[in-house]
């Protein structure tokens, strides 16, 4: 029995289930990361070189001086060598006719600021203006100590607007006495000059104001205390000191000292002729052109009741216009270069200007000259404000009368007493 059911077993078949299988696809081989091609080498460059724009004033570099421009151009082009990522862009400007510094800060101020330079010079009555435009910026703070501190008082307060440093004084410009040799002057007070009979001749000329001698003169008159507040945009009125002056001038036109004919001259193209027989009131600049051509003159303050050294004093100021911080710098940069002893002493020779800083005086060749202006500038008057041109041309008058014969130094004082005293 048991070999029938074996033999049963194995012939018996199996049941088996059928499963398909789907076929996965091969994958690919994963084909290696590209090779990096490499970039070509690119040097890193430079970023472009910052342009500083000055307008120059074309007193203080005249078209046809050529001592000047090679001098100037000599002291930027050292400037951009020590700088290089600084370059200079200089244009000669007029200074009051239309398209001068002024009116090209006010013109493009308004219609293209981009227009404007970084940097310019201006005289004391345009920083006023162009302060109280809003032109400017200030200086305050920014300035080396050592610059400031090289600066006479008087230069240093001409860049001033209420208090605040908008300019910085480069060259200056005082007035005083020239005569040629064989002249010999000693003495000048008003009864030196008016022992002498040389004739004394001057810009006295000036429609919208008083002219520089006479204001000089008047401002010496004064009290310490009064001729302080020119600062403050005042013209003190004193009665003595105004009679006394006008006094010096009735008394001149009586000795033929002084004539009308100084009422018709404004500038010093005016009265130069007059030099060798005349004593005259000259900007210095024009003293050290004349001389520079080989003049031989003698030099003297302006005469005064006491015989001091005084004058009036202007200039040319550094100005910063730029609002960019950058370019700011890098102009004050420049102003520094510009204000080396040195460099500033080359430059004032070659456009025969008055340096403003004590360093650079003292560095000119001739000692005595120097001494003379050092002593000038120490006592200078400032230029006076607009809100006083009132009380100029008042003053103004007061002395046409009296040169002219038309009021005596009493009548011209009490015409202003009564004119300016309410």
């Amino acid at each position: 029995m048991m070999s029938l059911l074996l033999a049963a077993c194995a012939a018996a078949p199996v049941a088996t289930q059928s499963v398909a299988l789907t076929a996965l696809p091969t994958a690919s081989p994963t084909p290696p990361p590209p090779e990096a091609t490499p970039l070509p080498s690119v040097e890193s460059q430079p970023d472009a070189p910052l342009t500083l724009v000055i307008w120059w004033p074309e007193p203080l570099n005249p078209v046809n001086d050529s001592e000047a421009n090679s001098q100037l151009q000599a002291q930027i082009d050292a400037f951009e060598a020590a700088n290089p990522d600084v370059r200079v862009n200089w244009r000669r400007k007029l200074v009051s006719e239309v398209g001068g510094i002024m009116s090209g800060l006010r013109t493009a101020s308004a219609a293209a600021p981009g227009a404007l330079p970084d940097l310019t010079l201006l005289r004391r009555d345009d920083l006023l203006l162009a302060a109280q435009l809003g032109l400017l910026q200030a200086l305050q703070g920014r300035v080396s100590s050592a610059i400031l501190g090289d600066l006479y008082p008087a230069p240093l307060r001409l860049g001033e607007v209420d208090d605040t440093l908008f300019g910085l004084t480069y060259m200056l410009e005082v007035q005083h006495a020239i005569y040629r040799p064989p002249l010999a002057l000693n003495g000048w007070s008003y009864a030196d000059v008016l022992a002498r009979d040389v004739p004394f001749v001057f810009p006295a000329a000036r429609p919208n104001g008083v002219n520089d001698v006479f204001l000089a003169q008047y401002l010496a008159a004064l009290r310490p205390d009064e001729a302080a507040q020119i600062g403050s945009g005042t013209l003190p009125l004193n009665e003595n000191a105004l009679r006394s002056t006008l006094a010096f001038y009735e008394q001149a036109r009586v000795n033929n000292i002084i004539t009308p004919a100084v009422l018709d001259m404004s500038a010093p193209i005016d009265f130069v002729a007059y030099l060798g027989e005349s004593v005259v009131i000259v900007p210095a600049s024009t003293y050290l052109t004349l001389t520079g051509h080989g003049e031989d003159l003698l030099y003297a303050p302006i005469p005064n009741a006491a015989g001091a050294n005084i004058t009036m004093l202007d200039g040319w100021m550094w100005v910063l216009v730029t609002s960019s911080a950058d370019r700011q710098q890098r102009a004050l940069d420049f102003i520094t270069w510009m204000m080396d002893a040195e460099r500033h002493a080359a430059f004032s020779a070659a456009v025969h200007r008055v340096p403003a800083q004590r360093s650079t005086l003292r560095l000119w060749h001739d000692d005595a000259y120097g001494e003379f202006i050092s002593a000038l500038v120490e006592n200078a008057f400032l230029p006076l404000p607009e809100s006083a041109a009132t009380s100029a041309r008042v003053l103004q008058n007061a002395l046409s009368a009296v040169l002219l014969g038309q009021r005596t130094a009493d009548e011209a004082t009490q015409d202003v007493l009564t004119q300016l005293a309410g």
